[in-house]
């Protein structure tokens, strides 16, 4: 039966009634009892159910893009702290070769005393230190580096995990939802 036979009036007030407790009783109080079988009824409750339909529809895209929000700030602040770590293990091995600097100055200055012939005694427990110095600080930064590499590393790959885990999560919400209509 076309809508433009059905009393537009008629079917606002059933819709009405029918969103309040009772609703149906009120209906066949109101109306009788045939107007709980005729058209205008069942257009209220059609129109009832879809508007119920977005609703619900609103409500979990609403709630869908919370929780995508929730995940970037997340996974933002994870790779700000990534990033901050990275930049502050960069900054200290920066920071040595300038103490690296400093000892060799110190060095060479133990080496100008010892040349001119003040400590003569001191000089042979001076130098093969200094010497041996060098390359185990250059080893310590440089596995202070590979470290740091494999911390960003490690966030990285967690942060991909992460994301592979939020995608299929999305998908298989999108595929049941598709198959839930």
């Amino acid at each position: 039966m076309p809508n433009d036979n059905l009393d537009v009036e008629r079917v606002a007030q059933i819709r009405r009634m029918l969103s309040q407790p009772g609703g149906e009783a009120e209906v066949r109080r109101r109306f009788g009892e045939s107007a709980v079988n005729g058209p205008e009824y069942n257009q209220a409750k059609r129109e009832m159910s879809r508007s119920k339909q977005r609703h619900a529809k609103a409500r979990e895209d609403l709630v869908a893009e919370a929780e995508d929000r929730s995940r970037d700030r997340r996974r933002d602040e994870k790779r700000r702290e990534a990033d901050r770590q990275d930049r502050s293990e960069q900054r200290s091995d920066s920071k040595q070769p300038e103490k690296d600097s400093a000892a060799a100055r110190r060095s060479d200055g133990d080496r100008t005393e010892l040349a001119q012939g003040q400590r003569q005694g001191h000089a042979a427990s001076v130098q093969p230190t200094a010497q041996a110095t060098a390359p185990s600080q250059t080893a310590r930064q440089s596995a202070r580096q590979q470290q740091a590499q494999e911390r960003v590393q490690t966030m990285r790959t967690q942060l991909a995990a992460a994301d592979r885990q939020r995608q299929e999560k999305e998908l298989a919400d999108s595929q049941s939802r598709g198959q839930g209509r």
